[in-house]
């Protein structure tokens, strides 16, 4: 079994660390009471940071600066397209990759949490 470095982290750091309010994440948990939390994340990357930031620049700078009134016309711009494959590429055998990746890593975390019972 390969060898994992695990990092669990409270609630209060996923909350800071994954933009979820924590007065929402609250309601969540007081509103399922009966369930034992735990929350797991996980993050895969797409492509490097400069191209992240500069996909995300033009697609703000798009949407803070366009002119146009047809909600059509704003979502189809090249840079909404372009941040939208910057997080999600087009790519079937990485997106299988992604899936296969995931599935490992969850399995590896329930058989982790299960030998702690």
């Amino acid at each position: 079994m390969t060898n994992h470095n695990w990092q669990f982290q409270t609630e209060q750091s996923l909350v800071e660390n994954h933009g979820l309010k924590l007065d929402e994440f609250e309601k969540i948990v007081k509103e399922f009471s009966s369930i034992e939390w735990l929350t797991i994340t996980q993050e895969f990357g797409t492509f490097g940071p400069t191209t992240v930031f500069k996909n995300l620049r033009a697609e703000n700078r798009w949407t803070q600066n366009n002119q146009l009134n047809n909600e059509k016309d704003i979502m189809n711009h090249w840079s909404r397209k372009n941040l939208l494959n910057t997080f999600n590429p087009n790519n079937k055998r990485w997106q299988q990759d992604l899936i296969s990746r995931g599935n490992t890593v969850f399995k590896s975390v329930q058989e982790y949490l299960s030998k702690l019972d």
